[in-house]
């Protein structure tokens, strides 16, 4: 892949502006997966560093949907995972990862529209900052665990 794309930057190679975050769904959870400022995980999973992760292996991600292409498979076990006690703490405890491997697919497949960082979908409200209007319009519906896998 690397050889192909002639793409061979880690994703700590990335300057800190614009703020870079690329998204994909985790199969074994159903949840948004990112690789955002020098981390990838999801809230559930946990998250680990990423600095020295191929740009190229992330952007490959995008190419993942069920059925046609993919999963990516990253090898959880190989990555220090840690996760917050709490969601507002700022303390964080090292964990064993929950699966020996993750298949990762598009974000698209767990936010098509990508409103979750605009929209709180647990209070049905816009986060602070974004108006309070929202006009979307989506046909897709929440994932069960496993869902491509």
């Amino acid at each position: 892949m690397y050889e192909d794309w002639r793409i061979r930057a880690k994703l700590g190679d990335l300057p800190a502006f614009p703020r870079w975050s690329i998204n994909c769904t985790t199969a074994e959870t159903g949840r948004r997966f990112r690789f955002k400022g020098g981390y990838l995980g999801d809230y559930e999973t946990g998250y680990a560093d990423c600095t020295r992760f191929p740009l190229a292996s992330a952007m490959a991600v995008s190419a993942a949907f069920p059925v046609g292409l993919g999963p990516f498979q990253l090898r959880a076990t190989r990555l220090k995972w840690k996760k917050r006690i709490t969601w507002n703490s700022s303390s964080e405890h090292v964990i064993k990862p929950q699966y020996k491997m993750l298949h990762l697919y598009d974000g698209g497949v767990y936010d098509n529209l990508g409103l979750e960082p605009l929209f709180d979908a647990s209070t049905l409200q816009p986060k602070i900052g974004v108006p309070s209007r929202l006009i979307v319009s989506d046909a897709g519906s929440p994932l069960s665990r496993g869902f491509g896998i």
